[in-house]
């Protein structure tokens, strides 16, 4: 059976933060295989307006976003302004070399660089490797 596989980028969000300027995290390759489907997960706090957004130049012939979602961290989900983690699942269309890119901004202004930036170079093969 495939799974899902899961990926998880940990980064405290703090108030502090969105004073500083652009931080640009790096994941380096992500490898997928055509149908493979795996999951990049960031910390996020919408009660502070910001949200993760995906930037549309990634290639549609080669990976397709699935879906996105979000979910407040189990052990403080009851708490008044507490993060949790968004979710984007990708899956592998074509064989080919794309670039994701996420940022960490208030969807409403319109201009603002954003607080942070989280960039994936998503290789898609045609065939199966092993994991490691």
């Amino acid at each position: 059976m495939l799974g899902v596989i899961v990926l998880f980028v940990v980064g405290v969000l703090s108030p502090s933060c969105f004073a500083q300027s652009n931080t640009i995290m790096n994941t380096g390759t992500l490898r997928l295989w055509i149908g493979q489907t795996k999951v990049i997960t960031l910390e996020s706090n919408p009660t502070t307006g910001y949200s993760w957004q995906i930037d549309k130049s990634y290639n549609g012939k080669i990976i397709k976003i699935l879906s996105h979602s979000y979910k407040p961290t189990e052990n403080t989900k009851n708490l008044v302004g507490a993060g949790g983690i968004e979710s984007w699942a990708l899956k592998g269309k074509s064989a080919g070399t794309s670039e994701v890119v996420f940022e960490y901004v208030r969807p409403w202004e319109n201009g603002i660089q954003p607080v942070k930036t989280y960039r994936a170079t998503v290789v898609v093969s045609d065939k199966r490797f092993i994991e490691r």
